[in-house]
């Protein structure tokens, strides 16, 4: 909740941070919570930079974002059609709430490391890496290097095949 994540921001703050982002998202009807930014519901922050902690909220409507289906969003118990649907976003194949999520939550990272100035210009930079291909090159890159024979990567670019649109 909004009340725990500044004592989180604190003690990051105590041990030795320069720069963080702590997140709390919320479901639309705000009953449940998640560890990531949230495209359905109020997202509060607490942001540590230079030992200054500010707290502020964001809905998705002030990121330009409609506002998703949570069910869109929600993992299902089909593990190889989740995986297809990963896929489908990191081959810039899905454009809808699954990317969403992913871009928004990716912002923050990319404005720790300097890549943005702020959440929407990492969303945007996220949306581009993404079309850029990187990100299905780093995974078969990630498969080949940790799989002993090529069966897993035959298998990766069998579901990136079936993936595409």
């Amino acid at each position: 909740s909004k009340a725990m994540i500044k004592p989180i921001a604190e003690t990051m703050r105590e041990i030795g941070y320069k720069r963080a982002f702590i997140i709390h998202g919320r479901s639309a009807d705000g009953c449940r919570g998640m560890d990531e930014m949230s495209t359905i519901g109020e997202t509060n922050v607490a942001e540590l930079e230079d030992g200054e902690i500010t707290e502020y909220s964001i809905l998705p409507n002030d990121l330009g974002i409609k506002s998703g289906d949570e069910s869109a969003i929600l993992h299902g118990q089909d593990k190889p059609k989740e995986a297809i649907r990963l896929l489908q976003v990191l081959s810039g194949d899905e454009i809808g709430p699954r990317r969403d999520i992913v871009c928004l939550n990716a912002a923050p990272i990319l404005l720790i490391a300097g890549h943005a100035s702020d959440i929407m210009e990492g969303m945007e930079k996220a949306a581009a890496i993404i079309d850029s291909g990187k990100p299905i090159k780093k995974l078969r890159a990630w498969v080949a290097e940790q799989s002993s024979g090529s069966g897993s990567l035959e298998m990766l670019d069998g579901l990136i095949e079936s993936s595409s649109f």
